[in-house]
């Protein structure tokens, strides 16, 4: 249940975005189309996942396109969809199965489908490539992640959901931005306590969220407990990711370890599954850099190298944690 500031501020940033764009019932292009949608392609997936590698690779299609990296986190009015008082992803949303369609991130994406999206509502350092007559526009996104189902059902758009082992994520995440980072901080407060989320993991995974929540608060080693919540909000969202791809025909998920062994083979059903063609090798990106952001690595490899903070006993002792919680954190 939204509370008065936020339906004000709901009211607000709608109002905002029709002046910017001159998105009204009356001459929006977008809302009278027949499928006003269709032209959207998505691919989702935690940070450090590998969405970024995918989605370029993908993008790299010889049909006119228009792909957007990471729009949510950049678009102009700026896109609250929390209100804590603490320092969270002002994009991290709470778990629901259905938004209304006029919800703040419903508008963001209609506007992202739109032909004549206005300047000012993305950062041009977002836009990766932007074909002018345009057949689709693919977005990538790690951000409001617990939103999936209500998007998969507003959008009959096709769904790509990147899976990646969440020992792997947590790591890539600690070596790109430290202990402090506050991505998915928003997302673990909202799994705790969401009745709804936990009770539909509980009935079909019997995943004991609560319980489980309540362990992990109780350590006292900071960093160790700021691992241990990562890695639940991971499984959890992850967990969200493969029913939403048993439940809807619109929706493929992919294990980007899968994709590591067999490069061409995934980026070709991925590319099928999106209506777009795939080039041989395309997954490859020439040149030399040491940014853990950089896609210039032997990437297919990646399932070989070794971890950076954990060790093999390290892995045993969180494995068992989760165990006793029926979370599989490597499933």
């Amino acid at each position: 249940m939204e509370s008065i500031l936020q339906r004000l501020y709901n009211y607000w940033w709608n109002q905002k975005l029709r002046e910017l764009s001159d998105l009204t019932k009356e001459n929006s292009d977008i809302i009278n189309q027949d499928n006003p949608f269709g032209k959207l392609r998505f691919i989702l997936g935690i940070g450090r996942s590998g969405t970024t590698w995918v989605a370029q690779t993908i993008a790299k299609t010889k049909v006119p396109l228009r792909y957007y990296e990471e729009p949510l986190y950049h678009i102009n009015p700026r896109l609250n969809l929390n209100f804590s008082n603490q320092k969270y992803d002002h994009t991290a949303i709470d778990y629901c199965s259905s938004l209304s369609p006029n919800h703040r991130l419903i508008s963001s994406y209609q506007i992202l489908a739109d032909q004549n999206i206005p300047q000012e509502f993305l950062s041009q350092n977002f836009i990766k490539r932007f074909d002018k007559n345009f057949r689709y526009t693919l977005i990538k996104e790690v951000h409001s992640l617990l939103s999936i189902e209500s998007l998969i059902k507003h959008f009959s758009s096709p769904f790509i959901l990147i899976l990646r082992s969440p020992f792997r994520i947590v790591d890539s995440l600690i070596v790109a931005q430290g202990y402090e980072s506050f991505y998915l901080k928003g997302e673990y407060k909202n799994i705790k306590n969401n009745t709804k989320l936990k009770k539909l993991l509980l009935n079909i995974k019997n995943l004991k969220i609560h319980e489980c929540c309540q362990a992990i608060d109780r350590y006292s080693e900071d960093n160790k407990k700021k691992v241990l919540q990562l890695l639940l909000t991971i499984s959890v969202i992850q967990s969200l990711f493969k029913l939403m791809s048993q439940k809807y025909a619109h929706v493929l998920s992919v294990n980007y370890e899968s994709i590591c062994e067999q490069p061409n083979e995934n980026f070709n059903k991925i590319s099928d599954f999106l209506g777009l063609d795939y080039q041989e090798n395309n997954y490859i990106f020439q040149g030399e850099s040491i940014s853990p952001y950089s896609l210039v690595r032997k990437t297919v490899q990646q399932n070989l190298k070794p971890l950076h903070n954990f060790s093999e006993a390290d892995i045993g002792e969180y494995l068992s944690f989760f165990q006793t919680y029926n979370i599989g954190v490597c499933d």
